[in-house]
């Protein structure tokens, strides 16, 4: 991935937002209101206005947000809203959409000030509320297609897949021969995948209105990670027909991701308090609640949250938006005890996994943003956390899931589908295998820089399923 070097930062912060310039908008996110004088316009002239294209804007407040856009003259999307402002020529390369919420008006606005080729843009960006400039900042957008010199598969065959009916689905968990995959907006598709060839529906447990991000099965139990109601619990007696028992902890919080270590569940809570509920469920159906960890500077801002967390031995690895890797030991379930936290710049870790290597602890830690990549940290001395390597694939395309397997690592990367990496050197991880689950042709595509392959299990049983926003749920296996 070339980088889009031919503007500087300061550049393009400054060549559209000076004082005089914020102080004198005459209707704010209006092409007039940019000041485009620093930038190079001959240059736009050969951008591919074609398909989907993913971006990053980097706002004057620091904070730095990804996005979609889709390009197709007519058929222009900002983030899946439809674009209601559009003004191309060869010098010119403008859009802007507005949306009404709660009695507030609402404005994106780009205006593009430098290509470098065909395929990557340089703009300023404004964001206005009932047209007052709240901020303003840089945006990069590079478009999306497969990746240079890659074919649709190598090392991996695609067995069967399945399209999920209502909902985007996000994440899977597969137990006795079924597959449980939930969904934003969505709630829970159950599939018998006896026959991976042939994955077929047999049940769907609908909430429209709510995000099931999470699913995961104890024997006879499944516990569903909500938004709305926090941990909720079913009977699976009937493994098609899941009897609803109830949800815990007693107060509302929003669960994002489960994991399950023997008769512990653990529960990212990102909202109201930014912690980790861990559970004892010894009996499933009644979760006891026994202690709440959050975090050294979890809570502090909108993006200090807990996404997700792996349990090894009595060691827990929280992946935090924010804050980084934080480690924390759960020797004593009640008392969980901070022990480390590693933090990089324009966190987002979404992922953790860790393994050892004869007296070396280290840990995968993947963000999910633009640029969003493995990052190798030594963990064995905790009080000195380092990274040691970064495993950096395209910076436009980010990557959600991983799950390690002995020494394999397997990766979902939104648009560039599935990755598997050979970790037995974590020094050096080597891709053994991939494959393209992104077509442009389907349906959705460009809507969101979250679209592609999400949600990933490798459960032991020679498969590995994915979750694909558009084609559903993907089953494959290893060549």
């Amino acid at each position: 991935m070339k980088a889009l070097g031919f503007l500087s930062l300061g550049a393009l912060l400054l060549a559209g937002c000076t004082d005089s310039a914020i102080n004198h908008l005459p209707k704010c996110g209006d092409f007039e209101t940019f000041d485009l004088s620093s930038c190079s316009l001959d240059s736009l002239s050969q951008l591919d206005r074609q398909g989907a294209w993913n971006y990053t804007a980097v706002w004057n407040t620091g904070y730095d947000q990804p996005g979609a856009l889709v390009l197709t003259p007519g058929s222009e999307l900002f983030d899946g809203r439809a674009v209601t402002e559009t003004h191309f020529d060869g010098r010119t390369f403008f859009l802007s959409t507005r949306v009404s919420y709660a009695g507030q008006d609402y404005r994106y606005a780009i205006a593009g000030c430098g290509a470098e080729d065909a395929q990557h843009l340089g703009a300023q960006i404004h964001f206005c509320q009932n047209n007052a400039l709240v901020n303003y900042g840089i945006l990069k957008a590079a478009q999306l297609h497969r990746a240079p010199g890659e074919a649709e598969a190598s090392g991996l065959a695609l067995v069967g897949e399945a399209k999920v009916p209502v909902g985007i689905p996000v994440n899977v968990n597969v137990a006795n021969g079924y597959a449980y995959v939930s969904s934003l907006n969505g709630g829970l598709t159950i599939f018998d995948v006896h026959d991976p060839a042939h994955p077929t529906k047999v049940t769907q447990v609908a909430d429209a209105a709510d995000a099931w991000t999470d699913a995961k099965v104890r024997g006879n139990t499944l516990f569903v990670a909500s938004a709305a109601s926090g941990l909720r619990v079913y009977d699976l007696s009937n493994p098609t027909m899941p009897a609803y028992v109830g949800s815990a902890p007693s107060d509302k919080v929003q669960v994002h991701s489960i994991t399950l270590s023997g008769d512990r569940l653990y529960a990212t809570s990102p909202s109201p308090n930014a912690e980790v509920l861990t559970f004892n469920i010894e009996n499933p159906r009644l979760p006891v609640l026994l202690s709440r960890f959050k975090a050294t500077g979890a809570g502090q801002d909108a993006t200090s949250w807990p996404y997700d967390v792996t349990a090894s031995g009595n060691r827990l690895y929280i992946s935090h938006y924010g804050i980084g890797l934080v480690i924390a030991d759960v020797t004593d379930p009640t008392k969980p005890k901070q022990l480390g936290n590693f933090q990089w710049v324009y966190n987002s870790n979404q992922s953790s996994q860790p393994i050892q290597v004869g007296e070396k602890t280290y840990v995968f830690a993947g963000d999910e943003n633009w640029d969003g990549h493995i990052r190798v940290l030594d963990v064995t001395d905790l009080t000195k956390i380092a990274k040691v390597v970064d495993v950096v694939g395209r910076e436009e395309v980010s990557l959600h899931k991983m799950e390690l397997v002995g020494t394999k690592l397997y990766v979902s990367y939104y648009q560039d589908g599935v990755r598997v990496f050979d970790v037995s050197n974590p020094l050096n991880p080597v891709q053994t295998a991939y494959f393209n689950t992104w077509r442009e042709s389907d349906p959705g595509r460009g809507d969101s820089f979250y679209d592609g392959a999400s949600g990933l299990q490798v459960p032991g049983d020679g498969y590995i399923y994915v979750t694909e926003s558009s084609r559903g749920l993907m089953i494959f296996r290893e060549n």
